[in-house]
């Protein structure tokens, strides 16, 4: 009995060392060998960018992670690099463990376009902001329902149709200047965030929802505190968060620990976003009838109400997120550079924007009238096209995969291979833009000198180098919305007061607003 009692135990044991070295054995091929196996293969090419050696486990993320820990952006470390990855086609990233292949020249992004759908397509990484979008069509892959989807949402957002929205867009930042205290400070970050929130949702959902939309929900902080928030606070804090979840160990070491939500902050987190989606639910079906975005698309029946839902979510972080940090970037980059700033505010007023005006168009039917005149403030639109490149509220597009073996710039790239396009790093090469580190609205206009200089330096005015709002088919829905959206708030805000940023925050290296960025903007406010 004794013996067959120590060969069961001793079974089990080398059972259990077996279970351990397997498991072992599993994550140094998942988390080691296997990254590097992908690193030396892209390593034999001359004009494919590999770190100078290979970073096990927490990969490229470091460089984000020492950025933050500096007081800069995260992603300033792409600015950086910018001038290293001139010569090159591609550069190999490791997001932990994933590596990435990032198209870095135009040559390259112009044939990774061509290749998409066909041969290259969208690819859920089910990670970081990823999981926040869900099952919207930002994630599906490029098939006849994405057409249909999307084409659903392009009605909606054309140009005739974001006309009809400038007065509310006038109404609700004119509301927001009417809460600043004048000659105060003011953290403009979360009242831009509110602001684009209302807008947004206004139009999504009509009036008839404002009381849903100002509801508070249960949210846990990672302290454990329970707080209520207004639903737009919520949302603007699991953005952070989600995307916090890329720069998280689990998720670049251990990905079944966030992708079952194991473990704090993957559980708190996803509770969080059930409260909101909870929420969100309410409203999505309470906006019905023929006056709102919501309602319009909740009749339409070629969808499920579950594939509508989450593009509606889409359209919400998407519309609310990546304007608020335009916005701040905005006024940050005009104070840095206060001859642009005087020039903007110059060809408002030379083009009839005054605060008369704009009162008289916020109870306008159309808003026509507004949005011809400031359509037709050509440096107001340079100014917007500068931010987006200086400094673009996306640092990067979701993920692609390769759908089978493909040559880009005569780099084999084998099937499955994870991949997207580069933005921050190509808006900074001085093989594309003069004086990329400088804010210079004039290089978006062709009658300027300084395009002309550009040009005759060899520096054409290129469309694959200009990636905010993505490329070919991918491009964003909301990008013609989002631009009307981004001059009327900014010539309201400088056409009814005036700021003063701290010279400080003015001098100080690194400073950006992109989604995910902990900087924050908060001027002294001059009510005019």
């Amino acid at each position: 009995m004794v013996s067959l009692v120590t060969g069961l135990l001793s079974s089990t044991l080398w059972y259990t060392l077996y279970c351990i070295l397997g498991i072992l054995a599993y994550a140094v091929i998942v988390l080691i060998i296997k990254p590097y196996l992908v690193y030396r293969r892209f390593k034999r090419f001359p004009n494919v960018y590999t770190s100078p050696s290979f970073r096990p486990l927490i990969g490229d993320v470091l460089d984000a992670i020492r950025d933050m820990k500096s007081d800069r952006a995260h992603y300033h470390n792409r600015r950086v690099i910018a001038d290293d990855l001139q010569n090159y086609d591609m550069r190999l990233r490791y997001e932990g463990t994933e590596p990435v292949l990032l198209m870095v020249s135009s040559e390259a992004i112009e044939e990774f376009i061509k290749l998409t759908p066909m041969k290259i397509d969208r690819y859920n990484s089910n990670k970081g902001l990823s999981k926040l979008a869900g099952n919207t069509l930002s994630m599906i892959r490029s098939k006849k329902e994405y057409v249909g989807r999307r084409k659903l949402l392009m009605n909606e957002l054309s140009l005739n149709s974001s006309s009809k929205y400038t007065p509310i867009m006038i109404d609700h930042t004119l509301s927001l200047i009417d809460e600043f205290q004048d000659g105060k400070q003011i953290n403009l970050t979360p009242k831009f965030a509110e602001l684009t929130h209302r807008i947004f949702t206004t139009i999504l959902f009509g009036k008839v929802c404002d009381d849903l939309v100002n509801d508070k929900i249960p949210y846990e902080h990672p302290d454990g505190r329970i707080e209520y928030l207004h639903i737009r606070d919520a949302l603007l804090n699991l953005s952070k968060a989600y995307y916090m979840h890329l720069l998280h160990p689990l998720t670049n070491m251990f990905r079944f620990v966030s992708d079952y939500k194991l473990l704090n902050p993957f559980k708190r987190d996803h509770k969080n976003l059930t409260n909101y989606e909870d929420a969100m639910r309410k409203i999505f079906y309470k906006a019905k009838g023929p006056d709102s975005i919501c309602g319009r698309i909740l009749s339409n029946t070629d969808f499920s109400e579950n594939d509508k839902f989450f593009d509606i979510m889409m359209l919400i972080f998407g519309g609310t997120e990546t304007s608020s940090h335009g916005i701040l970037s905005s006024l940050y980059f005009l104070k840095k550079h206060p001859e642009t700033h005087t020039k903007l505010v110059k060809e408002l007023q030379d083009n009839g924007v005054t605060k008369e005006f704009i009162l008289s168009q916020k109870d306008s039917e159309s808003g026509r009238k507004f949005l011809d005149i400031i359509q037709d403030c050509d440096y107001l639109n340079c100014c917007i096209k500068e931010v987006l490149r200086i400094d673009s509220p996306t640092v990067e597009v979701f993920h692609y995969s390769a759908l089978d073996d493909i040559t880009i710039r005569d780099v084999q790239i084998p099937k499955g291979t994870i991949m997207r396009t580069e933005i921050h790093s190509v808006h900074y090469m001085e093989k594309y833009w003069k004086d990329p580190s400088v804010f210079k609205p004039e290089r978006h206009n062709p009658d300027s000198d300084f395009f002309n200089q550009s040009k005759t330096e060899g520096k054409p005015y290129n469309h694959f180098i200009k990636g905010s709002f993505g490329h070919g088919t991918r491009t964003c829905p909301g990008q013609t919305f989002a631009m009307i959206e981004l001059k009327v708030i900014l010539a309201v805000l400088l056409t009814f007061m005036d700021y003063e940023i701290d010279e400080e925050s003015i001098t100080q290296e690194g400073v950006g607003f992109a989604i995910g960025s902990a900087c924050i903007l908060a001027p002294k406010i001059m009510l005019k």
